[in-house]
């Protein structure tokens, strides 16, 4: 007999894990009887260190999401001074994950987006 998550409804495939694969929900009762452990890729959690299973992107041990958004913060921070259009977008972009650091740097990026448009409406009309 095989474990479902209760929010979501995904296939717990890992018996020690601790939340949802999909939706990072904590898994509360395990009766799960066959389960593939083989992990696939290299990939380990920045913060617990656990080894991922190719296809996460929630830790399956603390629930954390793997998400990398590097490249979309850093775009993200120089389009905000240069082109603020592309780095609202890119700012909503990343309020949207699931990753606490990518949220954070939303919120900056998209402030920094409205304080540039306030200077050059300054400039132009001041």
């Amino acid at each position: 007999m095989a474990t479902f998550c209760d929010k979501c409804g995904a296939e717990v495939k890992d018996e020690n894990a601790k939340f949802c694969h999909k939706c990072g929900a904590e898994i509360s009762a395990k009766t799960i009887s066959t389960i593939d452990k083989t992990v696939q890729s290299g990939v380990f959690c920045s913060h617990c260190g656990q080894a991922v299973p190719l296809g996460q992107t929630v830790c399956l041990n603390c629930g954390q999401s793997i998400e990398d958004n590097k490249v979309a913060i850093i775009i993200g921070y120089i389009f905000a001074i240069l082109i603020p259009i592309i780095s609202l977008i890119i700012s909503i972009y990343l309020l949207t994950r699931n990753n606490e650091k990518s949220k954070k740097h939303g919120a900056i990026i998209l402030a920094l987006t409205i304080i540039s448009w306030a200077i050059s409406f300054l400039l132009i009309w001041g």
